[in-house]
């Protein structure tokens, strides 16, 4: 999923943090390279991500009434939070 390659690459300058290797990264970024991103933009995509998973989002809504019991677009947010959160 391309939200997953996003995140990671947000975080992949980090000593901790695996190597990308999805298949479909640009080829600098699984050379070992980084994007220059600004400091706050993790805190910046956690809020974002909040703001459409709160109670009177529009987009909560509509995937709320989409969806019956399972919802992966939920699931994929949160996901995508505790990674961006981390």
């Amino acid at each position: 999923m391309s939200w997953k390659y996003a995140a990671r690459s947000r975080r992949s300058p980090r000593p901790t943090r695996r190597p990308i290797t999805y298949p479909y990264a640009p080829d600098f970024l699984r050379d070992g390279e980084r994007l220059d991103l600004p400091d706050d933009l993790a805190t910046l995509a956690v809020r974002a991500l909040d703001r459409i998973m709160a109670a009177d989002s529009e987009w909560r809504d509509l995937w709320q009434e989409a969806a019956e019991d399972v919802n992966s677009a939920f699931d994929a947010v949160r996901d995508l939070r505790k990674v961006m959160a981390a």
